[in-house]
């Protein structure tokens, strides 16, 4: 229920900021196109990252957390990846009373480079959970 309250702000988020570019000041710059958008701004990005990927793989660890407790989990990509993004999925148990918090990436000392993938839960299900965080590494 989580994943699905914080998806639909995300959406949400990014709805509003459409409507405000649209009709705000820098619609003068973007000319109300999506296209403008994609090869201004966008596209040479995309194309960048895609040919300097050769190799995507999923990185993970599991844990089990006994109800009452809090567990962390940490998921590093391997020396020249980059994480492109990751998560945590409850992989037994009891969704229940289960809670995900400080969903983040893991960036490298000095930069903004993501390598890894970070989580955290508490386990309040009554029963003993196992659950899982990956990262989506590329080199």
């Amino acid at each position: 229920m989580g994943r699905v309250i914080r998806v639909g702000a995300m959406l949400l988020l990014a709805m509003l900021i459409g409507a405000f570019l649209a009709a705000g000041p820098v619609s003068g710059h973007v000319g109300d196109r999506v296209g403008h958008l994609w090869k201004k701004h966008l596209k040479s990005n995309v194309r960048n990252l895609a040919l300097e990927t050769r190799k995507v793989t999923v990185r993970d660890t599991t844990a089990t957390v006994n109800d009452g407790f809090n567990s962390s989990l940490l998921v590093m990509c391997e020396a020249g990846e980059r994480a492109l993004g990751g998560g945590s999925e409850l992989t037994g148990g009891t969704i229940a009373g289960f809670w995900f918090f400080g969903d983040d990436p893991v960036v490298k000392d000095g930069t903004s480079t993501p390598v890894g993938w970070h989580d955290s839960v508490f386990n309040d299900s009554g029963t003993t959970n196992t659950w899982r965080v990956y990262a989506i590494c590329a080199s």
